[in-house]
C-alpha cells in the first residue's frame, strides 16, 4: 500500500514517557522533602491510580471522559498530589505539586529510542508526517520540538475537544487532511487508543511493540514492529 501520511503517537511510541514521569515525580519527593525511595514510587503509585480512576480517565470509551478528559486530567492531578501531600503531612499547596509536575514533564524530551528522531526525518523525505497525540497542549507542544521541522500536521487532544481512541479524533485528522483512512498508516504503542482508535476509522495500523506484548485476541495489525527502525523496512 502507497501511503501519503505517517500519522505518529507521540508518548512512548516517539517519547519515553516513563522517563518524563520519574523526572517529575523525583522532583516531586525532592519538593515533599523525602526520600525516592521504593516505598515512595510504591505509595505515589498507588494514590496516582486511584485518583486516576476516581477521575474515570481508565474508560476512554465513555463519551463524556473523551469530552471531558483534560478536565478530569487536572482533576486526577490535584486529587493525586492533595493524598500525597496529606500521606506525608507536608506544608506545601497542591497548586505548587501540579505546576512542577507540569514543569518537569515538559521538559523531559527523552525519545523512545537512541536513533528515534533520525529514522522520523528520514521518513519525512519521502512521507508527509504527522503527530497524533492526547495531551495538554502546553505539554505536549513544548516536549515534540524537535520533531516538528519535519512534521507537516500536529493535532493534540486538548486543542480538539476528542481524544484517542475516539473516532470523532481520527475523522478530525481525516477531514484537516483531506484524505481517505487508506492514505494514512498509523504508528503507535497502544492497542486501545491508538491500534484500535486507528483501525475503526479506517486507517492501516503499525503496531511500535517495543515491549513485546501479546496482541488480544480478534485484533488485526497490518505490520507490528520492536524496533523504530524496522517501520524503514517496511516502508522503504
Amino acid at each position: 500500500m502507497s501511503y501519503k501520511y505517517i500519522i505518529f503517537d507521540v508518548d512512548d511510541t516517539l517519547l519515553d514517557y516513563g522517563s518524563a514521569f520519574h523526572t517529575a515525580q523525583r522532583a516531586i519527593a525532592d519538593y515533599l522533602e523525602v526520600e525516592y525511595s521504593k516505598e515512595y514510587i510504591a505509595l505515589s503509585e498507588k494514590l496516582g491510580w486511584k485518583a486516576w480512576q476516581d477521575a474515570g480517565l481508565n474508560d476512554t470509551d465513555s463519551v463524556d471522559v473523551q469530552k471531558n478528559y483534560h478536565s478530569y486530567y487536572f482533576q486526577y492531578l490535584r486529587q493525586h498530589y492533595r493524598d500525597l501531600i496529606e500521606a506525608y503531612h507536608a506544608n506545601v499547596n497542591v497548586e505548587e505539586l501540579v505546576e512542577l509536575y507540569i514543569e518537569r514533564v515538559t521538559s523531559n524530551k527523552v525519545c523512545m529510542e537512541e536513533n528515534t528522531l533520525q529514522v522520523y526525518r528520514e521518513l519525512a523525505r519521502k512521507y508527509k508526517l504527522v503527530l497524533a497525540t492526547n495531551g495538554i497542549a502546553r505539554i505536549q507542544r513544548e516536549r515534540i520540538e524537535a520533531f516538528l521541522p519535519y512534521t507537516c500536521k500536529t493535532y493534540i487532544s486538548e486543542n480538539m475537544n476528542t481524544i484517542k481512541p475516539a473516532k470523532a479524533f481520527f475523522q478530525y485528522i481525516i477531514n484537516d487532511l483531506e484524505c481517505e483512512p487508506k492514505e494514512c498508516l498509523m504508528v503507535g504503542d497502544s492497542i486501545s487508543n491508538d491500534i484500535v482508535g486507528a483501525l475503526d476509522a479506517g486507517m492501516d495500523v503499525c503496531y511500535y511493540n517495543i515491549k513485546n506484548k501479546s496482541i488480544p485476541e480478534g485484533i488485526s495489525v497490518n505490520y507490528e514492529i520492536t524496533s523504530i527502525e524496522e517501520i524503514l523496512n517496511i516502508l522503504g
